[in-house]
């Protein structure tokens, strides 16, 4: 098959020579992206080889088959969501891929049909889960606006966030979160003073932050109007 006819996630992952891509290649527009994917894949694995390797303290076992599934989360997001789900799956208090498939839950507003809150507040505080592997907190928001459901008001929102680094929840940390009502999927957050997405996110203009981005994120889920949620509730 002419290089020109296969998948660019295909040409960069499988060249039929054994080899890295030839030059030029990159100059596709897919192929480029393709080859970001891959390198932000790369990346977050280098990051969960050095959790893997670090060394032994209690509880590992369920530290290491949360390390491995986010890697798969990772990188399944590459064939099944397309670049923007590799960035949702790869950071932190982001969501995994199950139920990802469905059609509905391929775009913004898919996603939100199928969360029962969204909301933008500051941490109030955050807790280690007990009995749960290290990395599992519960999370409690002041919530200060609501999007879903509409009508809500100021209170509390608590959830089950998973974080590498418990300073992600920090209290006072502004961040809209997206809670999923969806079993084994998790909560999408967007902090403020961490980098946007960049091109692995949606176009949706400059934003100064991944907590502006998140903003416009919603936005652009509300404003596709009325979405089915086809998962497992």
């Amino acid at each position: 098959m002419d290089e020109q006819e296969r998948d660019p996630l295909e040409l960069v992952l499988f060249p039929e020579d054994g080899g890295p891509p030839r030059p030029g290649t990159g100059d596709d527009p897919d192929v480029a992206r393709a080859l970001a994917d891959v390198a932000l894949i790369r990346e977050q694995l280098g990051v969960l080889a050095d959790a893997l390797t670090a060394p032994p303290e209690p509880r590992v076992r369920p530290r290491r088959a949360r390390a491995v599934a986010w890697a798969l989360a990772a990188c399944a997001a590459l064939g099944v969501l397309g670049t923007g789900g590799a960035w949702l799956a790869a950071r932190p208090g982001g969501g995994g891929v199950d139920g990802a498939g469905d059609d509905a839950k391929r775009t913004p507003g898919g996603i939100v049909a199928c969360a029962t809150d969204v909301a933008e507040g500051t941490v109030a505080r955050a807790e280690p889960l007990p009995g749960e592997e290290a990395g599992a907190y519960r999370v409690v928001l002041r919530v200060e606006r609501t999007y879903k459901p509409t009508g809500g008001g100021p209170g509390e929102l608590a959830f089950e966030g998973w974080a590498a680094d418990r300073s992600y929840y920090r209290p006072g940390a502004r961040m809209v979160v997206v809670v999923s009502r969806l079993r084994g999927e998790g909560v999408l957050t967007f902090r403020e003073d961490r980098e946007p997405p960049g091109e692995l996110g949606l176009p949706l203009g400059p934003v100064r932050d991944e907590l502006e981005y998140g903003r416009a994120w919603v936005a652009a889920a509300l404003a596709e109007g009325p979405a089915d949620c086809s998962g497992e509730g």
